[in-house]
């Protein structure tokens, strides 16, 4: 997917919030950030049916065929969350992707993060 000129213009590098071009350079990265927690339940019980099968990957190729396959991570956002990044931030500014993906983010009352996600 390309960008039009009114499309790139309204977006700005989420590290020196300045046009994704503003240095002269021709590149910049757009990020498609997703983020998830694992499901300790669905863990130990794809776990548990792999040892039930003998273990090694023999146990595992049986668990998948006679188990019911649960996901055993879970998304945290309901879709990804987009960045754009200039080239200069992307190669000599680093910054932490969570403190990045944070201010990118609305503020929300809610505790995502403290929501049973364990199935």
């Amino acid at each position: 997917m390309g960008f039009k000129r009114e499309d790139l213009g309204n977006h700005k590098c989420c590290v020196c919030h300045q046009g994704v071009a503003h240095g002269g350079g021709i590149t910049f990265y757009r990020l498609s950030v997703e983020r998830f927690m694992l499901d300790v339940q669905g863990i130990r019980q794809t776990a548990g049916l792999e040892m039930h099968f003998g273990g090694g990957q023999a146990g595992a190729v049986l668990a998948n065929i006679m188990g019911a396959d649960p996901d055993i991570a879970q998304p945290l956002t309901d879709k990804p969350i987009t960045l754009f990044m200039c080239e200069d931030c992307a190669c000599m500014k680093p910054k932490p992707l969570a403190l990045l993906v944070e201010e990118a983010c609305p503020t929300d009352d809610s505790n995502d993060e403290a929501k049973d996600h364990t199935g």
